[in-house]
């Protein structure tokens, strides 16, 4: 059983041949590097913005604040050094890393909504 979305997004691309590059070419590495880089530059502080919404960790102090969004404009930055050219994170061609980075944009903007105006907002100009 798979519960993982993106484990989920990934067997259905391949499964599909849709979304994904071939399995098996450099694209295909680097759409997996782009996807695994999303998860843990992104997810990963959403992740625990989650966790301290919810009581393990005190998101109301200014510290908590600070390093969550630290810790997403140095995600970003990371993101921004990946990105190919075009109007998708792999450039000309829309991919599973897009949908990735979809959700956790999404997040994010849940998260700055809930977070203020000291919260953790980025903009995307990609």
């Amino acid at each position: 059983m798979l519960i993982d979305s993106t484990a989920i997004l990934t067997f259905l691309a391949d499964r599909h041949n849709a979304l994904t590059f071939p399995p098996g070419s450099v694209e295909h590495a680097r759409q997996n590097a782009v996807t695994f880089r999303v998860m843990v530059c992104l997810d990963e502080p959403l992740m625990l913005w989650t966790l301290m919404r919810h009581g393990h960790g005190d998101l109301a102090c200014d510290n908590g604040r600070d390093w969550l969004h630290r810790r997403i404009i140095a995600g970003m930055a990371c993101l921004g050094d990946m990105l190919g050219k075009g109007p998708w994170i792999m450039g000309d061609v829309f991919t599973i890393a897009d949908i990735v980075l979809g959700i956790a944009c999404t997040g994010q903007s849940v998260m700055n909504s809930r977070c203020g105006t000291r919260g953790c907002a980025f903009i995307w100009t990609g």
